[in-house]
């Protein structure tokens, strides 16, 4: 009799951690990849926040950037032509722009270093332009799904 297999340890199975974030799974679009990364770095950044904003401005951003995670992974779940697809990905980029104006708020409360928002701004750089070339992709794909007469050009 065999019990229940052993859980792997965090950062364990087809990829491993990198040092300075995580490496895409070979399943992963890169848009997670990068919102999951800041995710971390923000909730490591935060650990030491002053207590009195820990409820407030550190709980917001820490929730959006999950929020924004969760966006992208039911916008990836959803089928191509599906209007909630966009719905999603919109979503992500409102919390985008979320986490960057509460950023610039934590910075001013002396949650986060300068140097941590510009790190931080870099990292909502690269997932918003990840998110732009993946919404654009998916509207490539969209269009080539149809003929000019709006006809399926899917076999089957």
């Amino acid at each position: 009799q065999s019990g229940p297999e052993p859980i792997q340890a965090v950062g364990s199975g087809p990829y491993n951690r990198k040092e300075n974030g995580m490496s895409t799974p070979p399943s992963e679009l890169k848009v997670i990849t990068s919102a999951k990364n800041l995710n971390s770095y923000l909730f490591r950044m935060l650990e030491n926040a002053p207590k009195k904003y820990r409820s407030t401005i550190v709980a917001r951003l820490e929730n959006d950037s999950l929020s924004l995670v969760e966006c992208l992974v039911r916008a990836n779940a959803i089928p191509l032509g599906e209007k909630r697809r966009q719905d999603e990905q919109t979503e992500a980029s409102v919390m985008i722009k979320s986490i960057d104006m509460l950023a610039q708020l934590a910075i001013e409360m002396e949650c986060l270093t300068f140097h941590q928002g510009e790190v931080i701004g870099k990292m909502l750089n690269e997932t918003s332009y990840l998110l732009m070339a993946w919404r654009k992709s998916n509207g490539k794909r969209r269009s080539n799904q149809y003929d000019s007469s709006g006809a399926s050009l899917k076999k089957g």
